[in-house]
């Protein structure tokens, strides 16, 4: 049945999306050509005007992506525990540190680079259902576009997830998700194309070097190889010299 658990946590993913799918409304606000001079100014745009089915996953991905990062660690260290298994403590511990750290770097960068947001800089409309900044005084919130907080916890969720257990049926919707969950952002108007991809290299990158790092940094409770009994030895000693 543990072996199971990966697959199931990404069922769960997939039956949340379905779940909600129709309640997504698409939008269609009027884009014009984009001859912006820069490439992600323009790449963004493109994104944003991009047709269906975008809007519709856009929304389902936003509308489900905080529910996920923070039940995720949760669901795991639950059913680590009720299933008294350390390898699952082990797992869940990392899947926990990894969010925690990547999303760590991100909130200090995000605050050291205050870029502003592609709503902020009038390039397009937000559709996260809030309201854009009336004042013209930019508030925090409205320059902490580098790096997207969505993209680095989904990439450091759906790593972490995928090394503990490296199935395809887990990789590939895990993937999948993520990359929606990334891309949601840019459709949305609250964040270019640059934002996600360092936050996906931070959120990867970190989840990375968490199981590299493997043992050394998980705590001795929760290591699977803690209390394993290994191999006897017989030592045979002649008495008779």
């Amino acid at each position: 049945m543990r072996k199971h658990f990966g697959g199931c946590w990404v069922a769960l993913v997939l039956l949340l999306t379905v779940g909600v799918q129709g309640e997504a409304q698409a939008q269609a606000p009027a884009c014009t050509a984009s001859d912006l001079p820069h490439w992600d100014a323009r790449t963004s745009v493109a994104l944003y005007c991009a047709g269906s089915p975008l809007p519709e996953l856009s929304s389902v991905a936003d509308r489900i992506a905080l529910p996920l990062f923070l039940g995720a660690p949760v669901a795991a260290g639950g059913y680590a525990l009720a299933a008294q298994s350390q390898s699952d403590f082990a797992n869940a511990y990392r899947l926990g540190l990894s969010m925690t750290g990547a999303y760590a770097v991100t909130y200090t960068l995000k605050r050291i680079i205050r870029r502003p947001r592609p709503y902020a800089a009038g390039l397009v409309p937000r559709r996260d259902g809030l309201a854009d900044s009336e004042s013209e005084v930019l508030t925090l919130d409205d320059r902490t576009a580098l790096p997207s907080g969505h993209a680095t916890l989904a990439a450091a969720m759906a790593t972490s997830w995928s090394l503990s257990h490296p199935h395809w049926y887990v990789i590939a919707p895990a993937t999948v998700w993520a990359t929606s969950t990334s891309l949601s952002r840019v459709h949305l108007g609250v964040h270019y194309v640059s934002d996600v991809a360092a936050g996906t290299l931070i959120g990867s990158g970190t989840a990375i070097v968490v199981h590299l790092l493997g043992d050394a940094i998980t705590p001795a409770v929760f290591d699977p190889n803690e209390g394993v009994d290994m191999p006897g030895v017989r030592i045979a000693v002649p008495l008779n010299y």
